[in-house]
This record gives structure tokens, sequence and C-alpha cells, in this order.
């Protein structure tokens, strides 16, 4: 008996002074699909790129973060760490250099099963989730409610519709440029409570970025590379 107490306690003091490494814990990484970086765009840090509107007014674009991290988190049992998982995530930041509410954040982040890597959207009164895996919405954040799916061992759980959608198009012409990959996300929820300046499209070509913005009123934002055109 007492070999057995003395036992128990060595396993104990064993296991809490390993802490993170301990022999108990399971480590994984979840790192992005490679096919979805293209929607981490290259675009130089502090450097500015160019948009027009429809009445021929030009903004520029600024990024000012692009970080690439791996977040931590871990599972316990009875105080011993059972679970280590580092999951991979780029965060992009652009400021518009007249209008606060237009500027953008996007964050991609490696999925965990049974869901795929997802993409954040965040601009003007809204904040948008996307799941590449299901390719569904499955989180709204604005000024006038949000709606969300609930994650389950099995994928969603729909107990509202979220209509807001993000889908892919082949082409797109762009102030006298055709682009190719074009990921499309549309604002489609609470639309009774938009202004005619609540931003309701964004267009962004794989590799290079933001494209285009749609506002309700029908004015919108093109991408330029010559703003003395």
């Amino acid at each position: 008996m007492k070999n057995l107490i003395f036992l128990s306690l060595s396993l104990l003091m064993l296991f809490s002074s390993c802490g993170d490494n301990s022999p108990l814990a399971k480590e994984e990484t979840y790192y992005i699909v490679e096919d979805h970086l293209k929607w981490v765009f290259p675009d130089v840090l502090n450097e500015s790129f160019f948009m027009r509107d429809s009445n021929g007014i030009t903004y520029s674009y600024t990024k000012v973060i692009h970080n690439h991290d791996f977040t931590d988190s871990w599972s316990s049992f009875f105080g011993f760490t059972t679970s280590i998982t580092h999951t991979e995530s780029y965060s992009l930041e652009y400021r518009n250099n007249a209008l606060y509410d237009l500027n953008l954040t996007l964050l991609l982040t490696a999925g965990f099963p049974p869901f795929g890597d997802y993409y954040s959207v965040n601009i003007g009164s809204f904040n948008l989730m996307y799941d590449f895996k299901y390719n569904q919405v499955f989180n709204l954040y604005c000024d006038w409610g949000d709606k969300s799916y609930n994650l389950t061992d099995d994928g969603f759980e729909y107990q509202q519709t979220i209509l807001s959608n993000v889908t892919f198009i082949d082409e797109l012409q762009v102030y006298h440029t055709l682009y190719s990959d074009i990921m499309h996300v549309e604002f489609l929820d609470f639309k009774e409570s938009y202004d005619n300046n609540t931003v309701t499209d964004l267009y962004f070509a794989a590799d290079i970025g933001l494209l285009k913005i749609v506002f309700k009123n029908g004015v919108y934002l093109e991408r330029i590379y010559d703003p003395s055109e």
C-alpha cells in the first residue's frame, strides 16, 4: 500500500513538473491549406494602392498590419495537460486615407476537424466569417444585429438563416483591367436597415487584393494603378 501511494505521488510530481511537456499531452499543428494562401495579399507593408469612385474621387489604402502567427491552446484533465494545438493564422489590416468606415481587416485561420479554414472580413458595419470547406458563411456581426451557426462535432447546426454569402467567379473587369480568380463577398442580412453609404459588395482578386467596393446607393470604388489617369 505504501509503495502504491509513493508511486502515485511520484507520478503526480512528474506530470505536474512537466507542465506543457506532459507525456500525456497530444500535440497537433493545424496549417492553412496552401491554395487558400492566395487570399493573403502581397501588398507591401506601409505602401499604398489607389481606388477611384464612380464620381471620380480617388482614395488610397495602406496596409498597416501583416502578421503570421501560430496560436497555442491547451486542454487539461484534473490539472494535467492532455493536448496542445498550434493554429496557423494571417491577419491583414488596411486603412483608408479619408474614410474610417472603409478600413478593412482580413483574417485567415487554419481549420480544425470537422471544419475548414475560415476567412474573416471586417469592413464598415460588417464582420463576416466564411468556412472554405463548407462553402458557408457561419458568423455575421453588424450594427443592426448578428447571426451565427452553432459548431458541433458533425459540422454546423443551422438554427437561423444567414443570407450573406461568399462566391467565386472566374473573371472581373475593373477599371480597364481584367482580373481572374475573384472572391465576391455579398452582405444581404438586415438590408432594411442599410443607408446609402452601407457597403453591400466586396471583390478581391487572388494574389492581388481588394478590387472593388459597392455601396447601397450604387456608388462604387475600383482599384486603379495610376492615380494620375
